[in-house]
C-alpha cells in the first residue's frame, strides 16, 4: 500500500483499459485455472461487457496509473456500436482456443446466475453498478468508499433512485452490508476449474436506494 502518494478522481479514459484488465485478472485470480494469455483475454472480455452501455464511470488513479474504478449504467442498457464490436471481438479471440472457450464456459456460469438472480428480484431497477474494483495494493486508503459515494451522488443527480449489482463470495460483498444495501438473492455455484479443480462459491444480487 502507497499511502505517500496521492490519490486522485477521474472520468474513465480510454486508455485505462489495459490497466484495469490487469486488476481484474489479479483480484479474480483468473491466471489460476488458466493460461497466461487466455486469463489476459478473459479479463479483457469481462471488462468490456461491464463498461458497455455505460452511463457513469470514475477512475481513481495514483502516481499515474488507475487502481480502482466505479461503473453504472441506466435501465434499459444501450450499447453502442463500437462497444458491441469491442465486446464480440474480445469473445472471438477467446473462442479461438480450447482453453480459451473453456474459460467462457466460466464466464457464462456467472452470467446464467446472475440472470437467474435478476429474474427472481421482487424489484425493478433503474440503474445498474456494473462494476466496483479497487486493486488489492492499494486498499484500506478509503478509495472504494469515494468511489461509491460518487456513483451514488451521479445517482441522485440524475434523478435514479434504486439500483442493483451483482457480486459473490470471491468479493468484499460485506461493503454493501455496511452501507446499508439489500441482499435480495443467492445461488450457489460450482465451477469446474480444470485438472479436477472445483470451486464453490455463492453469487448475490443486492440492491440499494439513494435520496
Amino acid at each position: 500500500m502507497t499511502d505517500h502518494v496521492p490519490v486522485t478522481y477521474r472520468p474513465l479514459r480510454g486508455a485505462d483499459r489495459e490497466a484495469l484488465a490487469d486488476i481484474v485478472c489479479r483480484t479474480w485470480e483468473f491466471g489460476r485455472c488458466e493460461g497466461l494469455q487466455t486469463a489476459r483475454r478473459l479479463s479483457r472480455s469481462y471488462l468490456a461487457e461491464c463498461l458497455s452501455g455505460k452511463t457513469y464511470a470514475l477512475v481513481a488513479e495514483t502516481a499515474g496509473h488507475p487502481c480502482g474504478v466505479i461503473v453504472g449504467r441506466t435501465i434499459p442498457v444501450r450499447v453502442t456500436v463500437r462497444e458491441r464490436f469491442r465486446y464480440r471481438w474480445s469473445r472471438a479471440l477467446l473462442q479461438m482456443t480450447a482453453e480459451g472457450r473453456a474459460a467462457l464456459d466460466y464466464l457464462e456460469a456467472f452470467d446464467r446466475a446472475d440472470r437467474e438472480l435478476l429474474v427472481a428480484s421482487p424489484n425493478c431497477y433503474q440503474a445498474e453498478l456494473s462494476l466496483f474494483i479497487v486493486d488489492a495494493a492499494e486498499r484500506g486508503r478509503r478509495i472504494g468508499g469515494r468511489l461509491y459515494e460518487g456513483f451514488t451522488a451521479y445517482m441522485s443527480a440524475a434523478g435514479l433512485s434504486r439500483f442493483f449489482l451483482f457480486t459473490d463470495t470471491d468479493c468484499s460483498f460485506a461493503f454493501y452490508d455496511r452501507h446499508g444495501l439489500v441482499r435480495r438473492g443467492v445461488r450457489n455455484l460450482e465451477i469446474q476449474l480444470g485438472e479436477g479443480q472445483v470451486e464453490h462459491l455463492a453469487m448475490f444480487l443486492y440492491d440499494g436506494s439513494v435520496q
